[in-house]
């Protein structure tokens, strides 16, 4: 990044106010021109090892080196405001938080908590919609270690309190049946380093937090992926690395790894296996060649290797594809490698030898170069007989969402839109949820 282009950042914030808003930061910055270049691809190609925070993440990037060079001159005006005649402005916030460590307790400021997150923990435990951890949303991404449980019976929200370990987005988790387990993650945007080499369990039953032993390094990592077998916890991350957590021994083993993951990875328990999908990063600027599509490994505990999934059938093949298991198959649905905005996608059980390809979807992927991994969502429906689509929301365009029947191989486009930023939805009770505390429940799952 040149001097110039650093320059000009600085400048614009500098009409920010204090106290400083993402809000008012992006309305200054997207007064310049040039900050386009940043959403061209390529320019952040090497630079994430996980999803992009949110979808606007250059500018995020170009921040945070700009503020660095601003913060000086912020405190300067903070505390020449209050040197004067007339005392300045007082802006007071919810104080430090404590936050555990490993074997230490460090103190760290967050902003208050809003209803919606991006990144958190998600999972279904019988009644209730758990969120837990994430970013604060709202173009906030200061890391979170609260959360909220939703009543799917009485539509009734309850906070989950934070957790004894580091507040974080990008995180992992699992309902055991009677708790829910937290663990790995990313911690840096709140401007301290969170250690997410820590996990914790929460009860429901109690509304208590215990620590857990802590995970292994290399499955401390952003974005792995987790499933519940019935009697442990296996985690995979990109490393690649896989560890299992037995939740009796409160121990941690790390055991076989796929060969490569190289995105988010995705994983399903299919009452025998892990499913492991590794959604690749190539979308349609590249060539349409195996180096850039995505790929999926089998595991069953006990195994010392993972057996690689049939190769997706040409045509059908995906880039920063999503993962979905109706009971019985899975159903892969993404951006078409060599087609930018196609979307493409396939089912296969785990007994067949190859794919199935799905029929022509009736919606493109918008802007799929800020997708990320998963955010082209693919939910089961209750029945397991239909999958839920959602291609993903460029924040400008909220694309309907799509069903696709797996008996029939067919589409419906269904009147139901979730707006905003959700890179993944829940479905449980019949109804379609997303992490918002204030709205948690965006509609009844279509007919």
């Amino acid at each position: 990044m040149s001097g110039d282009v650093l320059d000009e950042a600085v400048e614009a914030l500098a009409e920010v106010p204090v106290p400083v808003r993402w809000s008012d930061v992006e309305d200054r910055l997207d007064r310049l021109d040039w900050l386009d270049r940043l959403d061209r691809p390529g320019w952040l190609d090497g630079h994430a090892d996980g999803p992009r925070p949110s979808p606007r993440p250059g500018r995020r990037r170009l921040l945070v080196v700009a503020a660095g060079a601003m913060v000086a001159g912020l405190v300067t005006a903070v505390v020449l405001a209050g040197t004067g005649d007339t005392p300045g402005p007082v802006t007071t916030g919810p104080g430090p938080a404590p936050t555990t460590s490993g074997d230490s307790t460090t103190t760290t400021t967050a902003p208050a908590t809003r209803t919606s997150r991006t990144f958190p923990v998600t999972v279904v435990a019988g009644d209730e919609y758990l969120v837990w951890g994430g970013e604060a949303g709202a173009g906030d991404v200061s890391q979170r270690g609260d959360g909220f449980a939703v009543d799917l019976v009485t539509g009734a929200v309850r906070p989950i309190p934070a957790a004894p370990i580091d507040p974080r987005s990008g995180a992992t988790g699992v309902w055991t049946g009677t708790e829910l387990i937290v663990c790995c993650g990313a911690g840096q945007a709140d401007g301290f380093g969170a250690d997410t080499r820590s996990a914790a369990a929460w009860d429901p039953a109690t509304g208590e937090w215990r620590t857990l032993a802590r995970p292994p390094a290399g499955v401390a990592r952003s974005f792995p992926a987790a499933v519940w077998t019935g009697e442990v916890m296996v985690v995979v991350a990109t490393g690649p690395a896989v560890a299992v957590y037995e939740p009796a021994a409160d121990r941690w083993t790390e055991v076989a790894a796929p060969p490569a993951v190289d995105r988010r990875p995705q994983a399903v328990w299919t009452g025998d296996e892990v499913i492991l999908w590794d959604a690749r990063f190539g979308s349609g600027r590249v060539p349409p060649d195996d180096a850039v599509a995505d790929r999926g490994w089998r595991w069953a505990p006990g195994r010392d290797s993972w057996a690689p999934l049939p190769d997706l059938p040409a045509g059908s093949r995906t880039s920063l594809g999503s993962l979905g298991w109706t009971g019985t198959e899975i159903v892969v649905w993404g951006d078409a490698t060599g087609a930018p905005g196609l979307g493409v996608g396939a089912t296969w059980r785990p007994d067949d030898d190859g794919w199935r390809p799905i029929g022509p979807s009736p919606q493109e992927v918008v802007d799929p170069y800020e997708g990320t991994a998963g955010s082209q969502t693919v939910v089961a429906d209750p029945e397991g007989r239909r999958v839920l689509v959602r291609a993903l929301d460029d924040g400008v365009a909220v694309p309907p969402l799509l069903v696709y029947d797996v008996a029939t191989d067919t589409w419906t486009v269904s009147e139901l839109e979730v707006p905003g930023y959700h890179p993944h939805l829940t479905v449980a009770a019949g109804r379609l949820l997303v992490p918002d505390s204030a709205a948690p429940v965006v509609g009844s799952v279509p007919p």
